[in-house]
């Protein structure tokens, strides 16, 4: 048997600790980029760090706070605003100016579901205030953004399939015009002012009246099985009542709820449908009251 000695085996052990040391860090590190990436943010804001952070005190409701976020990374400095009730989006904003005022950048949304998640970046106009105060408070204040462009960047996970580049954005695009039609009728009807406060609120209230087939059937509206007939269509494994559809929707709309395209939306993209039905209520109740933050 040959033997090495002590003085050797030592060395060899060290080497092989330097390399292990040199390299873990790295497939480490590549992994958590990996995990990352599959939680489905866009890649361009992950080197950002915080500089400062701000929310709301802690005797606001749970639900109901904000926080800001004063960031930097390759870009430059902006403030990442955070509304609880909308857990799903971002505000993008440019750094304040000496009195406070700021300018509106985009809005990023990243929305989980039971088979995947769906993102986007959507270019905003539009502007506010953030000023600071003695003794840590400082005061948002956000005015209702003018213009909503076309999206600009997007990805969607559905199962197994992962759309992006022109693909995902003609998907998404697509989405954001069915979303905007259904969400101006929804805005037309009498809804209670409940529906527009919450996601929780705008789902118990929205989905039973738009697929109460996938409801319990004591939850369904009684205009559902009072006069509406038999007829049926087979769509993404539901059999849609085609005469209750006609009862509730417009032409224009009956379609998309027959197909399957309106659960489809509604499953993948609850949240980015309620942020537009209750935009104006969102935004209009920032701008009339002034938000009051405490540094963390």
């Amino acid at each position: 048997m040959i033997k090495i000695p002590v003085v050797e085996g030592i060395a060899a052990f060290r080497r092989i600790l330097k390399t292990v040391l040199v390299f873990f860090p790295i497939l480490f590190l590549s992994g958590c980029l990996s995990l990352t990436e599959g939680a489905g943010r866009l890649l361009e804001g992950r080197f950002n760090y915080t500089v400062r952070h701000y929310r709301s005190p802690k005797t606001v409701p749970q639900g109901r706070g904000y926080q800001v976020l004063e960031r930097a990374g390759k870009a430059g400095r902006g403030l990442d605003i955070l509304i609880e009730a909308l857990p799903f989006i971002t505000l993008k904003a440019s750094l304040p100016e000496q009195n406070g005022s700021f300018y509106l950048k985009s809005l990023d949304y990243l929305g989980g579901n039971s088979s995947g998640w769906v993102e986007f970046s959507l270019a905003l106009s539009g502007g506010g205030s953030f000023i600071s105060r003695e003794g840590g408070v400082s005061t948002l204040r956000l005015r209702p953004p003018t213009d909503a462009a076309l999206i600009s960047g997007g990805r969607i996970r559905r199962e197994g399939t992962l759309l992006s580049g022109e693909e995902a954005l003609r998907a998404l695009n697509n989405r954001y015009e069915r979303i905007q039609a259904l969400t101006e009728w929804m805005r037309g009807k009498e809804a209670p002012l409940r529906a527009a406060g919450s996601l929780e609120n705008f789902e118990s209230y929205w989905k039973p009246l738009l697929l109460p087939e996938l409801v319990p059937r004591k939850k369904r509206p009684p205009l559902y099985s009072a006069g509406t007939g038999l007829r049926r269509l087979r769509a993404e494994q539901v059999s849609w009542n085609t005469a209750y559809t006609e009862k509730i929707l417009p032409e224009e709309l009956r379609s998309l709820r027959d197909s399957g395209t309106l659960n489809r939306d509604w499953e993948e993209s609850r949240g980015w449908i309620f942020l537009i039905y209750a935009w104006d209520h969102i935004f209009n109740t920032l701008e009339t009251s002034a938000v009051e933050l405490r540094e963390k």
